[in-house]
């Protein structure tokens, strides 16, 4: 497999918190002209902005906490050359997991289904790790 393939779903994860911020700026202008006082962005308090947009910010800043060990764990794949069938299944499925994470609490209707999609990705990460771990350590 070539090694390059590896940052594929790194790509595609980047393109889609691109979009999330996209999503975030029009909720924030839509809470705006609903009549959320742009005071609230100087200081993020005194004001309660729709439910809508809070949940976009929250994700916002979610697509930069975990995430961030998923491209540290694709970076130490790639520069190590330990690609395989294996890795690439995982972080795709991680991709697939934060983007059903992210429509589930964008919606913001059924925990149950976020708190799922969040522990499908977490358990993911976990594996892709693990195997990073033992394929560099043991080897292939």
């Amino acid at each position: 497999m070539e090694n390059k393939v590896i940052l594929y779903p790194l790509f595609a994860l980047v393109a889609w918190t691109l979009f999330m911020t996209v999503v975030m700026i029009r909720r924030a202008f839509r809470a705006v002209g609903e009549g959320l006082d742009p005071e609230y962005f100087r200081y993020g308090k005194g004001f309660t902005p729709p439910g809508y947009m809070l949940s976009a910010y929250q994700h916002f800043e979610n697509l930069f906490e975990m995430p961030v060990l998923f491209y540290v764990a694709l970076s130490v794949i790639y520069v190590t050359h330990i690609n395989n069938a294996l890795l690439l299944t995982l972080a795709w499925g991680y991709v697939a997991a934060r983007m059903v994470h992210s429509v589930y609490h964008l919606d913001n209707t059924n925990v149950k289904r976020r708190r799922n999609a969040f522990i499908t990705s977490f358990v993911i990460l976990i594996v892709l790790w693990v195997s990073v771990v033992v394929f560099v350590t043991v080897g292939q």
